[in-house]
């Protein structure tokens, strides 16, 4: 980790969250994670703020878990720099999983609520933790809009007003 520019205190941060980190092999599972990091554009600096603030980002298989992460936020952001820019600073980001998550709210939104792809995604880029909220949580914010006689095509995104009557 001192070669991918960590100093003992992020060392240890790591470390702290997840002990078996040093039970990986080097050369099969973290040099991958880091090159693929590397691969985004991301500076030696950028990789260190990434893994230090998603701390579970070592321990993700890079073509189940990280790419399809990626390419799901890529298509809901709209720009891998927005992606980025997220995953740099959210401890959250790409922790949430998109086949119990995402894709469900997603879907919910769109087929359930009837709020169209350009919407949502207009909610997503403002607030993307919106998104990958649990599914139940989600679900009771729309039936509180609705208590609150919020039309879900209204001016107001279904989005913001969940936020506002939290």
């Amino acid at each position: 980790m001192r070669s991918q520019g960590f100093d003992g205190a992020g060392i240890r941060k790591v470390i702290s969250w997840r002990p078996n980190y040093l039970c990986y092999n080097v050369e099969k599972s973290l040099a991958p994670k880091f090159q693929f990091l590397r691969d985004l554009g991301l500076s030696e600096s950028d990789i260190v703020d990434a893994i230090v603030n998603n701390r579970y980002i070592l321990g993700f298989d890079i073509h189940r878990s990280l790419v399809p992460r990626l390419e799901m936020w890529e298509s809901l952001l709209g720009s891998r720099e927005r992606v980025l820019k997220h995953f740099k600073k959210k401890t959250w980001f790409f922790c949430n999983s998109v086949e119990k998550r995402i894709h469900p709210n997603l879907k919910f939104l769109r087929d359930e609520c009837g709020i169209p792809e350009e919407r949502v995604s207009m909610i997503v880029k403002s607030r993307p933790r919106f998104i990958s909220q649990k599914p139940e949580s989600l679900r009771a914010l729309v039936v509180r809009a609705d208590e609150l006689g919020m039309p879900r095509q209204s001016g107001c995104s279904c989005g913001h007003l969940m936020f506002s009557t939290r």
